[in-house]
C-alpha cells in the first residue's frame, strides 16, 4: 500500500514523520492515522504528500506490489482524472477513489 512506500521513504532519506507533518501542515498524529490506516487521506491530501516526498502518486500507487491490478488500474485512472479535474468533478472523483481504497484494503468500511 501506499503507506508502506512513504514508510520506506522516510527511513530511506532519513526523513522523521515529525518533519513530514510539519511540512504537509498537520499534526504528527494526524500523520500517523494516515499511515496506520486509522483516518482516510484525501486525494488534495495524498498530493500534498507525495509533493512533499518529491515523488508522483503513481509512485506511491505503483501497482505491482498489490493483489488485485484492475482495482490499481481504476484508481489509477482515477488519479489521473482528478489531477484534470474541476472542483465539483474533484469531489465527485475523491469519493470514488476512497471507494477503491476501501476495496484495496478490504478491510474498512466505505463510510
Amino acid at each position: 500500500m501506499w503507506q508502506q512506500k512513504v514508510r520506506q521513504l522516510l527511513r530511506t532519506r532519513k526523513i522523521t514523520q515529525s518533519f513530514l507533518a510539519s511540512e504537509m501542515g498537520v499534526s504528527e498524529a494526524h500523520l500517523a492515522n494516515w499511515l496506520n490506516s486509522k483516518r482516510r487521506i484525501s486525494v488534495d491530501e495524498l498530493q500534498r504528500l507525495a509533493a512533499c516526498l518529491d515523488v508522483t502518486l503513481y509512485y506511491l500507487f505503483d501497482n505491482s506490489s498489490y493483489h488485485n491490478p484492475r482495482l490499481n488500474l481504476l484508481q489509477e485512472s482515477i488519479i489521473k482524472l482528478i489531477s484534470q479535474a474541476n472542483d465539483d468533478e474533484r469531489k465527485e472523483l475523491d469519493l470514488i477513489y476512497q471507494l477503491t481504497q476501501c476495496l484495496l484494503d478490504k478491510k474498512k468500511k466505505p463510510f
